[in-house]
């Protein structure tokens, strides 16, 4: 890293020229903002200039996996008076969700086709936003003791009751519950238009094979001797047309 040369003006002031080469990378300055506390540079843009900065330092990456550091905890017992955070294990930590995680949409974990040209999605995942939401708040609803006998017990329980629905109301934008019953009650409009569709094709099929079974077999032998009569006569009719020439026509 090379610094550049402190430049003076004329007069009282000076100036100092911070600019500093980084490899092939010129930075007007080294002050370098790490990505944990500065993020991309927007988040803290309403406390200091992101322009002052030399450069902002991005969130980093790897091409393995990378696991992280692994979650706080309250260090307890007890709880209602620790001051101090302590790392999460399998000791101290509940994994409510175990099943399936993938990056796809949960609706298509689950497809069958119900038509010809027509297939619907019905799948599910414990950990969609909506339910996992819903799970949070009702959990915190629940670890929240309120006595009786605490003076501050309405005030605490107000403010809880408060937080808590605003949080289950969702915020826009965001995955709900209800978003997930519309999804699946589309399906299910979707099964039943189609599963209509198949009982009037099924109908109008049992109605031709009915037609088909309830001839008897004097009128099938009928209708074929009828045939059979009018086929002859339209085949002499066009052997007699056929030898129709001038000639015979003269005779």
């Amino acid at each position: 890293m090379r610094a550049g040369r402190a430049r003076r003006r004329g007069g009282p002031d000076r100036a100092v020229d911070l600019a500093v080469e980084l490899g092939p990378v010129h930075l007007p300055n080294p002050v370098v903002a790490a990505s944990g506390t500065f993020g991309h540079g927007s988040e803290v843009a309403e406390l200091c200039d992101p322009t002052g900065l030399g450069a902002v330092t991005v969130k980093s990456v790897a091409a393995f996996p990378w696991g992280g550091n692994p979650p706080l905890r309250v260090a307890g017992p007890p709880f209602d008076s620790a001051t101090a955070l302590t790392a999460g294990t399998a000791a101290n930590s509940v994994n409510w969700y175990t099943g399936e995680a993938g990056s796809d949409p949960a609706r298509l974990t689950a497809t069958a086709r119900i038509d010809p040209s027509l297939a619907v999605s019905y799948g599910l995942r414990g950990n969609e936003d909506g339910l996992r939401a819903l799970v949070q708040n009702i959990a915190t609803l629940a670890a929240v003791p309120v006595s009786a006998t605490d003076p501050n017990a309405a005030d605490l329980s107000s403010a809880l009751n408060q937080r808590l629905t605003a949080n289950l109301n969702g915020q826009p934008g965001a995955q709900s519950v209800a978003d997930i019953e519309t999804e699946l009650a589309g399906t299910q409009a979707s099964l039943k238009a189609a599963q209509d569709r198949h009982r009037q094709t099924a109908a109008t099929l049992n109605d031709f094979l009915g037609q088909v079974e309830g001839v008897s077999n004097e009128q099938v032998g009928a209708d074929i001797l009828s045939l059979q009569t009018r086929l002859q006569a339209s085949m002499q009719t066009t052997a007699m047309l056929f030898q129709t020439n001038l000639v015979n026509y003269l005779k």
